[in-house]
Formats: structure tokens, C-alpha cells, sequence
């Protein structure tokens, strides 16, 4: 699941869709329950769509059962148990993605790229 969901607002998302799957959510809806701006829940219900995990259905989506449902239902009851583990455990990915962004970009510094020749 983490790299279908990397963001918590996407994970509140997720289980605001997963919670409700016969209920068609706009952005605004989902800002709204979240208390998040549009288009921070606009950006999440995207995301989900793309990660097969929401189906987009005119202005709004719906929790898009699938493949990853027994993922999803285990994120779910673990998040209702325990719900700063997964909040630390997502925390710790962001790092790590942080972290591998700024080796990458330190890298391409150093990449040597040939000379231009003259017109």
C-alpha cells in the first residue's frame, strides 16, 4: 500500500471513500469531512484514482473495490487499532522519499555532460 497512498491526506481519503463505498464524494465533500483545502482533496482523490483504489463517477468518486480491498480492510483495522503507528510508519516513508529526492538531485550535479558544439 505505500506506494498507492503516500500522504495522509490521502490516507483519510481513502477511508472516508472505504467507509462510505456507495457514496459519490466531490472534493468539496471530502474537504469538508477532512477538514482539508479542495485542493489538497482533489490532488488525494486523484492520486487514489490513479492507484486503482477510487473511481471517478462525474464530479465525484467512489471507493473502487479491487485487487487491493484485503489491503485496503487490513490498513483500515490496523488504523483503527493503532493509528499513530501508521501515522509514524507513513512519517518515515516521507523521509526516506525526501531523502532519495536530495541524493538524486545531489548526483545530477555532479553528472558530467559534454560540450556543446559550435553552431
Amino acid at each position: 500500500m505505500r506506494e498507492h497512498v503516500t500522504s495522509y491526506e490521502e490516507l483519510s481519503t481513502l477511508f472516508a471513500l472505504h467507509g462510505a463505498p456507495d457514496v459519490l464524494f466531490t472534493a468539496e465533500d471530502v474537504a469538508t469531512s477532512l477538514g482539508i483545502d479542495v485542493e489538497e482533496s482533489r490532488t488525494a482523490l486523484s492520486c487514489l484514482s490513479r492507484a486503482g483504489l477510487a473511481r471517478q463517477s462525474g464530479e465525484g468518486f467512489r471507493y473502487l473495490s479491487g485487487a487491493l480491498s484485503a489491503n485496503v480492510d487490513l490498513l483500515a483495522e490496523a488504523y483503527a487499532r493503532d493509528r499513530m503507528s501508521i501515522v509514524a510508519i507513513m512519517s518515515k516513508q516521507a523521509v526516506e522519499r525526501l531523502r532519495t529526492a536530495a541524493a538524486r538531485l545531489f548526483a545530477e550535479a555532479f553528472v558530467v555532460k559534454g560540450r556543446k558544439k559550435d553552431g
